[in-house]
């Protein structure tokens, strides 16, 4: 009889690309995979795998295996999803992946809820701004920003986030405040991403857009880092209401030309592998995703009466 745990390290190996990575992945030695993997080959009398001493790739019969082994495999976690539904509560590790700013600024002060809800669930969260491959890096589900490539995984909508243009009111006493968006050129401005040539496109309530063409005079990789230096007075930053909301309630930013915000919003969505759509683990925490971002909208609207 087929040794099905023999079948599940071959898959792992497929998808990440090695051994090294897959038993990484389900935390069993190198050693181990490579065995049961070689026993599986030896038992269906033929190479499932191209080895060499840099890299694993997979046979024409292996692509085949695995294809059909991995439909079985959905069928099984299917299965066992079904009557693990029947528990009275989710249980295991969930590992997470978010960007920083929307991960420490808006998921991370509301998990302690989580937690007291699903106690059994177990969370491991890791801050990057790459987009990580989740599959390749053990990830059970991500949040991600704007649009999104042609990647196979699932995905659900959160929110879609907006941004407005913030300074310092010290330094907006000191240099004057700009009446039109083609004045923004001559201000210093802070960009978000890096130090190279960058356009703005702003839109007002009656649907005129304006770019504007500048150099930052300061920019990061972390939309974070973004709101601390407009409050020293670096300058004019275009930042989400979320993040700009407590330093324009304390008065240490204030609104720079009310009425003219970012054209596009960028789209929040939570990604995951289709096989992670059976895990309920997955689902309560999405599910919990979803009625986190949906008080964005009033954050927007806290911040319209701000200015």
């Amino acid at each position: 009889m087929m040794d099905f745990d023999a079948v599940r390290m071959f898959l792992r190996v497929v998808e990440r690309g090695g051994f090294t990575s897959a038993a990484k992945h389900m935390r069993v030695p190198v050693s181990t995979i490579s065995r049961k993997v070689s026993i599986l080959e030896d038992d269906l009398g033929v190479p499932l795998l191209h080895r060499s001493t840099r890299r694993v790739s997979v046979t024409q019969a292996g692509l085949e295996f695995y294809e059909k082994c991995l439909k079985a495999e959905m069928a099984l976690d299917e299965a066992e999803h079904t009557v693990r539904t029947q528990r009275d509560e989710p249980v295991g590790l969930l590992r997470v992946l978010m960007p920083y700013a929307l991960g420490l600024n808006t998921i991370e002060p509301t998990l302690a809820t989580f937690r007291r809800l699903y106690p059994l669930i177990k969370l491991e969260l890791t801050f990057e701004n790459l987009p990580l491959e989740l599959i390749e890096h053990g990830f059970d589900v991500a949040l991600r920003r704007g649009p999104l490539p042609d990647s196979g995984y699932l995905f659900r909508r959160l929110a879609m986030a907006g941004a407005k243009l913030v300074a310092a009111p010290h330094y907006l006493d000191r240099v004057g405040r700009p009446k039109t968006p083609e004045e923004l050129s001559r201000y210093d401005l802070i960009a978000f991403g890096r130090a190279a040539p960058t356009v703005w496109r702003l839109r007002n309530e009656s649907g005129q857009i304006v770019e504007v063409a500048f150099d930052p005079v300061l920019a990061a990789n972390e939309s974070m880092a973004l709101a601390p230096l407009a409050v020293a007075g670096a300058g004019v930053a275009l930042l989400s209401p979320q993040i700009s909301r407590k330093y324009i309630e304390d008065g240490s930013l204030e609104r720079v030309l009310p009425g003219w915000d970012r054209e596009q919003q960028t789209e929040i969505v939570a990604i995951y592998p289709a096989q992670a759509a059976l895990d309920r683990k997955v689902q309560l925490f999405v599910d919990h995703c979803l009625e986190v971002f949906s008080t964005w909208d009033e954050m927007g609207q806290v911040a319209e009466l701000l200015d």
